[in-house]
């Protein structure tokens, strides 16, 4: 997107002589730039042609979050047709960048954000992640990570009849807002505010309605960093006690969340490598692979680990090499 469409776009918001600095790119199609002017900052949000239905999912979400006092990035200007978003700048504390305060109470802080939004009645209009959708939402890791690796299609019409079986009994469970990549990344300490306004929200323009274990799945077994087992296990049991859950029953529910959410990121990671040409994301696959391991551990279900590992080859040193010449 050329300059001077973004300079268009500002006129009027304050920010038309800002100084435009490029940020880095997440794994999505869209772009960002950090406005400077003075001592002010600002986001700019660059979307892809025809990405208005997307911007505005964005838009409907970032207000539910704020109408419930949590830090979601004040919208400073929407034109969905100029594929542009001018965003408060929530500040450059990502999690992984953080030392003080100590791990534990960021996650702390974000586990409570996601208690306090589940308490809220959800936004209408979404759609529900249930055991089909998430079931079928695997096929990614049949579609990109086994080709590349093995030969034959594998059987995935059979993995995805069996693991709705297994994730069928939690569409029971009424629902609550998932943000869907409710990890590190797209966590932002504040660190000045007071109480859940600590913790800024970023990226949520997918979300839909799920499982409580969702989120806290995405949070805990993070597929780019690493963390720390004794506190995920304590933030686990916490959240089950706040929701008055069974804690085997919401064990199991992570599990299942954790290994559907890192069984998709096998296909999405490798995706990304080699049709978009982000070969980086294959060093995470093997994290990736942990989280799947302990998932099924947790489940403890013979048929699921056997139809895992008969389709899809694990992610060890010599697979990655494969995988990155592929991308040459």
């Amino acid at each position: 997107m050329s300059e001077t469409a973004k300079r268009a776009f500002l006129a009027g918001t304050g920010w038309e002589t800002a100084r435009i600095a490029p940020l880095a790119g997440d794994a999505s199609a869209r772009a960002y730039d950090r406005l400077h002017l003075g001592k002010r900052s600002a986001i700019l949000m660059i979307l892809p042609e025809g990405s208005a239905a997307e911007l505005a999912a964005f838009c409907r979400i970032a207000d539910h979050l704020s109408g419930l006092g949590l830090a979601a990035p004040a919208l400073l200007k929407r034109d969905p047709e100029a594929r542009f978003l001018l965003l408060e700048d929530l500040g450059e504390g990502l999690f992984p960048l953080v030392r003080d305060p100590e791990p534990t109470q960021l996650y702390a802080e974000a586990a409570a954000v996601l208690q306090h939004l589940h308490r809220a009645p959800p936004p209408g209009g979404l759609v529900r992640y249930d055991s089909a959708a998430m079931a079928g939402a695997c096929d990614l890791a049949w579609q990109w990570y086994r080709p590349a690796l093995t030969p034959g299609p594998g059987d995935f019409d059979g993995f995805r009849a069996l693991f709705r079986d297994h994730l069928a009994p939690l569409d029971d469970t009424p629902p609550v807002l998932l943000l869907r990549d409710y990890h590190a990344e797209n966590l932002v300490w504040r660190g000045t505010g007071e109480g859940l306004s600590r913790v800024g929200l970023l990226d949520f323009q997918d979300a839909l309605l799920g499982d409580p274990a969702y989120d806290l799945a995405s949070l805990l077994l993070d597929a780019r960093h690493d963390v720390d087992t004794a506190m995920a296990e304590a933030l686990i049991d916490s959240f089950a006690a706040q929701r008055k859950d069974d804690p085997a029953t919401f064990r199991r529910a992570f599990a299942l969340m954790g290994l559907q959410r890192n069984l998709r990121l096998l296909g999405i990671f490798t995706r990304l490598a080699l049709r978009d040409g982000k070969p980086r994301y294959l060093a995470f696959l093997p994290r990736v692979w942990r989280h799947v391991e302990t998932c099924l551990a947790r489940l403890d279900a013979p048929d699921l680990t056997q139809a895992i590992r008969t389709d899809l080859p694990a992610p060890d040193a010599a697979t990655i090499l494969r995988l990155q010449d592929k991308c040459a």
